[in-house]
This record gives structure tokens, C-alpha cells and sequence, in this order.
């Protein structure tokens, strides 16, 4: 159902366009029902004044008998959606004893078509006409060769500005930008060869001095027969189209780009969310759009508004990067670097925040491990050198203690000299260790077989365990031998199985593993291997994070026996030898020591 205005916009709009116009009511089921509904003034001139609305279309128009009637070429242009040609004749008035007025019936709406006059002579007005019924809702001039506007309509207006008195006459170059004032010769040098310009993308100016992105459709309008003498442009508003085409072009540039980047509202509510912050964090866009900020980045170092008070200083200027503990939706820890920005509108009014990330959990985790090993080498110099100071005091008790037994007679005496005697060595081994920390202690490295050092010491080891604790070796064939002094690493091995072993005070799995260090992408073992890796893993009760920061420390120790020194020896042993020591442990799930030793030099 057709409403009013609609009706009327098109009664309005016949009555405007400089040619001779009829609408019909057409009935595609009943073709014969086609009725008048409205004819504009230069239709009622030339078909003689009695076209009143309701009569039928074959009723007021006659045609050759062998010819189709009016009615259904209305309902076939009607069903169709194309121009339909028809030869009338009017029932009375100046054309009644002519051979019969051409018309072209088009459609304007699915139960409304026009009957347009196509004589000759009306090149001009036709073609302005069609353009306007191919485009009603567009923008459409006519202009003369020199560029002389002819005519302009009023979507014309309300794209450029200029009223219809103010435009008709005006040079059409008062339209272009100064930078596309030769658009004008190139455009009639086409047209004037009868090129049709279809969809040409441009700007042009408003009457305020705004631009606006145009797509320009040019038809050339001809005399009756002769040359061309001017040009109908239909011109779209583009503007918004390209803003979105921008906007999108722009989000795939952010998408793609490597950081993870996302937009917030300013309520702090996020408003896009780029692959990479997926592939940080885990969580999907559409988990994410809508969410709150401080979700994500709520650290408590953090205040509640600070994206909001960083990004929204005064001109949008930026604020530093400042780093947040945040977490992955997996649960995993992750350090990001933040900066934040200011979104503006083409006023300079904030409207949002561009948040870009930068994980440094890698870096800060390097940064720790160097800030750890200057400190234990610190550590281990205090120790290495109150150690040597420390053992020639215990060489000289030793010594002293070495005459004395060979003096006394008295057997209870001889035992209390054994006693000082057995603390001193005592005292002597815990030197050792703190040599061995501190990477001082004199080293004897060669050529050794893994493998076969591990079954001989794995074998002492499974008398220190309890009996509920099951030893496990899974040692890899052909392994070359490493370059490793043999009695620092029985030491490395017992101190590890024997950490393990306390780990599971209710039993469990100590497995002791060797392989080739991995060096190729896809983690499979390779003969120019560098180093061979010992892992020592066990089934126990894991390590805390706070605590896994610091198990190589001196004196570090979470059990109430002990000296916190072997671990601390271990580390001091294996960094000593070349090699290096790694920990990974999850609470609950037991913990996994991998210590990789250097090749002895006939195997690198």
C-alpha cells in the first residue's frame, strides 16, 4: 500500500520536471484496472486537458488496433522494472488526428509508472527526466558545455547547500575544490565524444566551504540527432561510505598489526579487540567488547581511572607507558607495558581510548634471572672468600687436633679430640659447599658417560630414599660424553635425588632422565646437539611461585632442618662446570630440574 506523502511525492514530483508526464495506477494481476492518478500541466496541454485522475488508461488513450493496449504495457512496465515503449493517441485534443504520440513508460514504484512524452525535440528535458527516475533520491543537474548549471533539483540543494535560484546559472567550477579545477576540461572532452561517465569518485565543495566525497554519473544530453550540447550528473553522496571504508581499513591495519591493541569507551568499557590481544590474553573479541577495562588491567598498582585520566589529558596529548600485572584467561601471569592515547572527533573532542600492549613477561623474567645470578655471584664471592678464610683456621684445628691423638694416652681424652676432630671436617665440608656456590672450588673436568655415572650413583641414592619412594631411569642410547668433574656431579645428583625424595614424604616417583638437548624448531633431538640435558623430576608437592624465585639462594630453605645450602651448592657446581640449571614446578603437580652439561670436547 502506497502511503500519502509517498503519493504525493511523486505527484510533486511529476509536476516539476520540465516534460510532459502522466501517472498510472498500474494492476499487474488485472491489467485493465490500470487507472490515471495524476498528469502534470505540460501533459494536459498536449493531450488536450482530459486526463482526470481515476479514468482508465484505455479509455483516455487509444492505440493501433494490432498494437498492445495502454493498460498492459503499464502492467508489464510495472512487473518488469524497464522502460516499455508505446504509440498513443489521445482521445480528443491537438493529437487526436495525428499518426500518434511516442511515449516511454517507466517505473517509479512497484504499482506506480510514468507516461513520458519521447518526441522529438525533448532530448534535453528527457534525459534530465530519466536521470531523475533512475536516481529520484539523488542529487541532479543539468549544465551546459561551458559548465553553465541549466537546472538543479532539490536533493541538489541539500547536497551542496545552494538553493535552485542561487545554483541555476552559477559556473558549475564553483562546485570544485581548487585542486580539482581541471576536472572540469577533462569531463567534457568525454562527453563531447558521447562517453557516458559512470560512477567517477570525487569531492566537491559545499556553499559552507565543506568538502564532500561525491560519485558522479555523467550522460551526455545531444540535440534531436545533432551534437552534444550539454551533460544530466546524478550526483551521490559518498562520504559516509568511504568513512566506513577507512574505519575498516584501519581496523584491518590494527588487527593485523603485531602488538595487541584495543579501543575503550569513555566509560572504560572496551569497544574493539585486535587478534593480537586475543592471542595474548586468550579471551575472544566478542568476549571482550563490552567488557570493563579495569577486568583486564585492574591491577591494584593501578587506580581505578587511570586509563581514563592518562588518555584523556588536555589536546588528546599522550601519557607514559606504565606496566600492569594482568592475567590470560587461562590463569597465567603476564607483564604488559600500556600506553594510552586519545580518540578524536573532527571536533577535537575525546570520544575514546586507543590502548596498545606490549608484553614484556619475557623480558622482566630475564631482567629477574640477571638481577638473581648478580646477586648470588655476590653471594658466592662473600662465601668463597669467608670460606678460604674458614678453612685454614679448620686446617690448622685439624692439624692440631692430628697431634693431640697421637699424644694422649687416655682413651676418653682421645675421644673428645675424635669429636673436635669429626666437627672440624664438618665445619671443612660445609666450606666445600660454600666454595662450590660460590664457583671457587678447584674442578677436575673430563671426559665422563653420563649414563653410566648415573646408574652407579642412582644406585647410592636408592639406599638414602625411603622405601616408599621408587627410583625411575629412562636414560637415551648413544648420548656423547660430557665434560664434567665426576665427584661434583655424583654431588649434583645425590643433593637433587635427595631434595626430590623430601618433596614426597608420602612416597612417590623420582624419575631420572637423559637426551640430547633440543636445537631444531619442532624440539627433536639432533646429533649437533650442544649440550646433554639431566632431568630429575619427581611427584610431589611442588613449589610455591614466591618461593621457586628464590630455591637457589644461599641459606634459603623451607624445611626445618637443613642448611639451605644444596641446592645452592648444585647451582654453584653446574654454572661452574659451563653448563646451566632450569626449575619448573607447579603446585601439586611436583617438580622438574633440568641441568644441561657441555660436551666434552671430542663429542661438540
Amino acid at each position: 500500500m502506497q502511503h500519502h506523502s509517498e503519493r504525493s511525492a511523486l505527484e510533486a514530483f511529476a509536476a516539476a520536471v520540465p516534460v510532459a508526464v502522466c501517472l498510472v495506477e498500474a494492476d499487474r494481476a488485472s491489467p485493465e484496472q490500470a487507472r490515471l492518478r495524476f498528469s502534470n500541466a505540460l501533459a494536459q496541454e498536449r493531450f488536450g486537458g482530459a486526463l482526470d485522475p481515476g479514468l482508465a488508461v484505455d479509455d483516455v488513450f487509444s492505440q493501433d488496433q494490432a498494437a498492445p493496449r495502454a493498460s498492459e504495457v503499464c502492467a508489464r512496465a510495472a512487473r518488469r522494472g524497464h522502460a516499455e515503449h508505446l504509440r498513443i493517441r489521445p482521445p480528443d485534443g491537438p493529437g487526436a488526428d495525428t499518426p500518434g504520440e511516442v511515449v516511454v513508460v517507466r517505473r517509479l514504484d512497484p504499482n506506480i509508472v510514468a507516461l513520458v512524452c519521447d518526441s522529438d525535440g525533448a532530448d534535453w528535458k528527457r534525459a534530465e527526466f530519466h536521470a531523475v527516475v533512475d536516481s529520484a533520491l539523488e542529487a541532479i543537474l543539468t549544465k551546459s558545455l561551458d559548465g553553465t548549471i541549466l537546472s538543479w533539483n532539490a536533493a541538489a540543494s541539500q547536497l551542496y547547500g545552494y538553493t535552485e535560484a542561487e545554483a541555476v546559472g552559477m559556473p558549475v567550477t564553483e562546485l570544485l575544490p581548487a585542486d580539482r579545477k581541471d576536472e572540469v576540461s577533462q569531463i567534457v572532452a568525454r562527453l563531447s565524444s558521447g562517453e557516458r561517465i559512470s560512477e567517477f569518485e570525487t569531492s566537491r565543495v559545499r556553499k559552507d566551504g565543506s568538502i564532500v566525497d561525491v560519485s558522479l554519473t555523467i550522460t551526455p544530453v545531444r540535440r534531436a540527432g545533432g551534437p552534444v550540447v550539454g551533460a544530466a550528473t546524478i550526483a551521490r553522496d559518498v562520504t559516509e561510505r568511504r568513512l566506513a571504508e577507512s574505519r575498516n581499513r584501519l581496523a584491518s591495519i590494527v588487527d593485523a598489526a603485531f602488538y595487541p591493541v584495543f579501543s575503550a569507551d569513555l566509560g572504560g568499557n572496551i569497544l574493539t579487540w585486535n587478534a593480537a590481544a586475543e592471542r595474548l590474553f586468550g579471551y575472544s573479541a566478542s568476549e571482550m567488547v563490552g567488557a570493563p577495562v579495569r577486568a583486564l588491567l585492574g591491577a591494584p598498582e593501578v587506580p581505578s581511572d587511570a586509563l581514563l585520566r592518562l588518555a584523556f589529558l588536555p589536546n588528546g596529548a599522550g601519557a607514559e607507558p606504565f606496566e600492569v600485572v594482568s592475567r590470560t584467561k587461562q590463569g597465567d601471569e603476564v607483564v604488559v607495558e600500556v600506553a594510552v592515547s586519545a580518540i578524536l572527533d573532527d571536533r577535537g573532542e575525546i570520544t575514546a581510548s586507543a590502548v596498545v600492549l606490549r608484553d614484556v613477561t619475557h623480558q622482566r623474567r630475564l631482567e629477574e634471572r640477571l638481577r638473581q645470578t648478580q646477586k648470588l655471584e655476590a653471594i658466592g664471592s662473600l662465601a668463597s672468600g669467608v670460606a678460604h678464610d674458614f678453612n685454614n683456621v679448620l686446617s690448622v684445628i685439624r692439624s692440631a687436633t692430628g697431634l693431640l691423638v697421637r699424644e694422649l694416652e687416655e682413651v676418653s681424652s682421645r675421644d673428645l679430640v675424635d669429636e673436635i676432630d669429626r666437627a672440624a671436617q664438618h665445619a671443612a665440608d660445609l666450606t666445600a659447599q660454600l666454595l662450590a656456590f660460590g664457583r671457587k672450588q678447584l674442578l677436575r673436568p673430563e671426559p665422563t658417560d653420563l649414563n653410566a655415572e648415573l646408574e652407579a650413583t642412582v644406585g647410592m641414592l636408592r639406599g638414602l630414599v625411603s622405601a616408599d619412594v621408587h627410583i625411575e631411569l629412562d636414560l637415551a642410547d648413544g648420548l656423547p660424553q660430557i665434560e664434567v668433574d665426576r665427584t661434583q656431579l655424583t654431588q649434583v645428583v645425590m643433593n637433587l635425588g635427595a631434595n626430590a625424595a623430601e618433596a614426597m614424604p608420602g612416597g612417590g616417583v623420582l624419575t631420572v632422565r637423559t637426551l640430547l638437548a633440543a636445537t631444531d624448531a619442532g624440539g627433536a633431538a639432533s646429533a649437533n646437539s650442544a649440550a646433554v640435558v639431566l632431568k630429575v623430576k619427581d611427584t610431589g608437592k611442588g613449589i610455591e611461585p614466591g618461593m621457586l624465585e628464590r630455591i637457589f639462594d644461599p641459606f634459603y630453605t623451607s624445611k626445618s632442618t637443613g642448611t639451605g645450602l644444596g641446592l645452592a651448592t648444585v647451582h654453584g657446581i653446574v654454572e661452574q662446570s659451563g653448563g646451566r640449571i632450569d626449575v619448573d614446578s607447579t603446585p601439586g603437580a611436583g617438580t622438574t630440574f633440568d641441568v644441561h652439561f657441555p660436551l666434552a670436547e671430542q663429542d661438540a
